[in-house]
């Protein structure tokens, strides 16, 4: 897991679904690897869909989390919520 400074609370914080691990991995501790195939499948691929997991920091170090997809249709990205 990342490593936070003391008292500095990320307002947002974005997890990607791993289908091979069946475990959402932050963005910031993906492997560089993990991370470029995804983004290739995205592209390559017009039925891949990246599942994601949003936090966002409620300001007092509580988070309000949602899913999120993001698929490419034609080469304009879309979230759906």
């Amino acid at each position: 897991m990342s490593e936070q400074k003391k008292g500095v609370h990320h307002a947002i914080k974005l997890s990607h679904y791993s289908v091979s691990k069946d475990e959402y991995l932050d963005i910031e501790d993906m492997a560089q690897e993990h991370l470029v195939n995804m983004l290739y499948k995205l592209v390559k691929d017009a039925n891949y869909l990246a599942n994601f997991k949003i936090k966002v920091s409620t300001g007092d170090g509580d988070y309000v989390t949602d899913d999120a997809t993001l698929e490419f249709t034609g080469m304009s990205p879309n979230f759906t919520v």
